[in-house]
């Protein structure tokens, strides 16, 4: 039986790729690797048998369409479609970006999949479905022949073209398991080992999922085995190591809560740690306002904070929580969307990932990508020119940034990240120092 191999990244992950391909390679022979990327050309040669597939003008799952901007990227979606995109393979095992292969996984391939779509481990936590036994996608052998047979994959794609899905490939697959369990085989947890789990001494597939920033943690669970392919991709093709973002943070404070900031808010932030050069206080000294200082604000993450990374955004009259640093290394990351406390319990759990069309958005403390902190103020100043600003039915005034935000987001980024984070990372105390004109 041929070996076949599959991994799938946007052009963001290609320097992600290239390690776990290096350990698989070290500890397994296999036939071929396939790479279902954005380009023709993988930029760098591996040292071994590899195809692209580039799927940068597919359209099995539009632009635009119901999935294709959820909590993952669209290649995600494109696993189930691996029988279109793979037309000449029979089985083939998909495997994430974010794992390292510690051990021979040759005996993967020994597991009788007659008559089976697939084998996968299963994973405690169901996420979106509610089963008797739910699998990780990150890590699985499928039967594209069986699947083509059944019209499975089909079924599949219309699935995740009509219904909204926060874990893309994952969600389908174990929806439609749900009540074919029998087309499945349960692969032992060595191969495909949560870094976290400690369920085994041997593992033999490393699954680096649960970490945001796994590609930087240096403190996870058996980081060795990934620093090691990091390292050797590294040294193969004159690379620099990735280095963890500093996480950045705004203060909006006004001047009458200054006194607040200043022996407070500031001595606890540096008091956890954080960095008195990470932190801007943004002084309202001009008199703006909360919605006008905000929108400054948001101007002045665009014009000169780096693109591609996110501010907290934090207000003057909050305490923060004992963990409150390390909760905010753990989200800033975001490439696309925004992360905020935790709203409603009972309606956003944790993780609470959603679409910005489902969530609300607390103001007191939330990440803001800076990219989509510049589109906020160009669409604020473009509905602002003319005083033609449409407000929210609910608003008085519309002066709130939060309302605002929310609009803009219904808008322009309907289904952007949302992230709501648990435990809370502050609490409100206004009540306590007193409101905006209150001075000490």
């Amino acid at each position: 039986m041929m070996k076949n191999v599959v991994f799938i990244g946007t052009r963001s992950w290609y320097r992600h790729i290239v390690p776990a391909v290096l350990s698989l390679i070290e500890h397994t022979k296999v036939d071929m690797i396939y790479l279902v990327i954005e380009d023709d050309v993988f930029p760098y040669d591996l040292p071994c048998e590899y195809k692209v597939v580039n799927v940068s003008e597919q359209n099995i799952f539009p632009k635009g369409s119901i999935n294709y901007n959820n909590y993952f990227t669209y290649v995600c979606l494109l696993r189930v479609a691996l029988t279109n995109l793979l037309p000449d393979v029979d089985q083939v095992l998909s495997l994430d970006d974010d794992i390292i292969v510690a051990d021979d996984i040759s005996p993967m391939w020994d597991v009788d999949l007659t008559g089976k779509w697939m084998a996968a481990v299963p994973e405690t936590y169901k996420w979106g479905v509610e089963t008797d036994c739910y699998y990780n996608c990150g890590v699985v052998m499928y039967n594209l022949k069986q699947m083509r047979e059944d019209g499975i994959d089909d079924k599949l794609i219309e699935y995740l073209n009509t219904v909204e899905v926060t874990f893309s490939d994952q969600v389908a697959i174990n929806w439609f398991l749900k009540d074919n369990q029998q087309k499945a085989v349960r692969y032992d947890v060595r191969y495909n080992e949560f870094c976290n789990s400690g369920s085994t001494n041997n593992p033999a597939i490393i699954h680096y999922c649960g970490y945001h920033d796994w590609m930087t943690n240096k403190s996870m669970p058996r980081v060795e085995f990934l620093e090691t392919y990091q390292n050797k991709f590294c040294e193969m093709y004159g690379e620099k190591p990735l280095k963890k973002n500093s996480t950045r943070y705004m203060i909006h404070a006004c001047p009458k809560r200054m006194w607040y900031v200043e022996e407070f808010l500031l001595p606890e932030m540096i008091s956890q740690g954080i960095p008195e050069e990470s932190i801007i206080v943004w002084n309202d000294t001009e008199g703006w306002g909360n919605l006008k200082s905000f929108v400054k604000s948001m101007e002045y993450c665009r014009d000169n904070l780096p693109k591609n990374e996110s501010v907290w955004h934090i207000q003057d009259d909050v305490i923060l929580s004992p963990n409150f640093r390390a909760y905010t290394e753990l989200h800033d990351e975001l490439s696309y969307g925004f992360c905020n406390k935790e709203w409603d319990a009972d309606t956003y759990n944790y993780p609470g990932v959603t679409t910005a069309k489902h969530s609300w958005h607390s103001f007191q403390c939330v990440c803001i990508p800076n990219r989509l902190a510049g589109d906020f103020a160009a669409w604020f100043r473009w509905n602002t020119r003319s005083g033609c600003f449409r407000l929210l039915p609910w608003t008085k005034g519309g002066v709130h940034d939060d309302v605002n935000f929310r609009l803009f987001l219904l808008e322009e980024h309907p289904d952007a990240l949302c992230v709501n984070v648990r435990p809370n990372l502050v609490d409100h105390v206004d009540f306590l120092i007193g409101g905006t004109v209150l001075d000490k």
